[in-house]
């Protein structure tokens, strides 16, 4: 299987450009740092851009949703995004920057065994947000 991405900037030698990459199943997809978030969700389908969705780390919620975080001035957020294209905020984590850490979210997992969604933060830690079982509240929550 060969999905062409779309064009991927080079970074010069000043510049920190991050690329990131989620699988699940027959799906794939990517985010680069200014230009957004993609995903090809079978074998043979084109990659669509994310509206909804910045830059920034992301992961499969399982093979129907796509999870990203990101930060806009001061926010750190993570979004979900569902193959049907609709969007949902799940949560805000205010990541006011200071000299000593970084506060914004730069990695994200799903782990489907503890239906959690981990996140790791310079400044913050480890954060963990847990799916409600069935009947509960929709979203995750985030402790």
């Amino acid at each position: 299987d060969c999905r062409p991405l779309t064009t991927i900037p080079v970074a010069d030698g000043d510049d920190d450009l991050h690329i990131r990459l989620a699988v699940s199943g027959g799906a794939i997809a990517y985010s680069v740092d200014g230009m957004g978030t993609y995903v090809s969700w079978a074998p043979g389908a084109e990659f669509e851009r994310c509206d909804g969705l910045m830059w920034g780390p992301i992961a499969f919620h399982g093979d129907d949703a796509l999870l990203c975080a990101y930060s806009v001035e001061a926010t750190s957020r993570v979004a979900r995004r569902t193959r049907q294209g609709e969007t949902t905020l799940i949560f805000e984590l205010e990541t006011a920057w200071t000299p000593d850490a970084a506060m914004e979210i730069s990695a994200i997992a799903w782990d489907a065994s503890r239906r959690t969604l981990w996140g790791a933060s310079p400044g913050a830690g480890l954060l963990m947000a847990k799916q409600p079982g069935a009947g509960g509240a929709k979203g995750l929550i985030l402790n």
